[in-house]
């Protein structure tokens, strides 16, 4: 565990993320204990030296979602020719692919995708990744399929468009005045539809 913390230090990882990253392993840990097959002793248990309390400089306010909020996201039914109905795929895309940034999801483009794999390089590390293709990605990656699949180099979801932004500075202008002007406040819009009592931004 503490290899791993300097490893996931040295990667760039922040404080909330760290402690998620060893509460997740911690709660894995203690359902195997459990678990009928014995997967794992609790004469081995790592974290009793290992403490989590006060370890981590965690934000008392981070932006996270409990899964039964976004169950509720789901749920919503919304009209496919709204600006609400991208906005909720994009952040649903984010959430299936294992919390990718906004901007990684805007730059994916269908050359990206080979079978059900898709191949992408995360824009703040550089550094490149897969994501396994599940039925919830597929679904939303079958409905731009329509709009955007007809070449490889096209963009999946329409924020950028290869003709028009071709250079870094015209991507970045473009994503960060679509972020503003378009997904958080359909993303503020869909938190109020679901019922919930939060904010709902591109970065949660």
């Amino acid at each position: 565990l503490r290899k791993l913390e300097i490893y996931l230090k040295k990667e760039g990882l922040k404080e909330n993320s760290l402690s998620q990253v060893f509460r997740t392993i911690r709660a894995i840990y203690n359902i195997a204990t459990k678990s009928s097959y014995q997967l794992a002793s609790p004469a081995d248990y790592p974290f009793g030296e290992f403490t989590l309390s006060n370890r981590f400089e965690v934000d008392p306010d981070p932006d996270f979602i409990p899964l039964e909020e976004i169950r509720k996201i789901e749920k919503l039914s919304i009209n496919p020719e709204s600006p609400l109905f991208d906005a909720k795929n994009y952040f649903l895309f984010s959430l299936y692919g294992g919390g990718l940034n906004s901007k990684d999801v805007a730059s994916l483009k269908w050359s990206n995708k080979k079978g059900d794999i898709i191949n992408l390089k995360r824009s703040k590390t550089n550094r490149k990744g897969k994501i396994h293709i599940t039925e919830p990605l597929e679904k939303i990656l079958d409905h731009y399929q329509l709009f955007t699949g007809s070449n490889p180099s096209n963009y999946i979801f329409p924020i950028f468009n290869r003709s028009i932004h071709i250079t870094e500075k015209q991507r970045h202008d473009r994503f960060k005045n679509h972020r503003s002007e378009v997904i958080n406040p359909s993303l503020k819009a869909l938190a109020t539809m679901a019922g919930l009592n939060r904010e709902i931004t591109s970065k949660v």
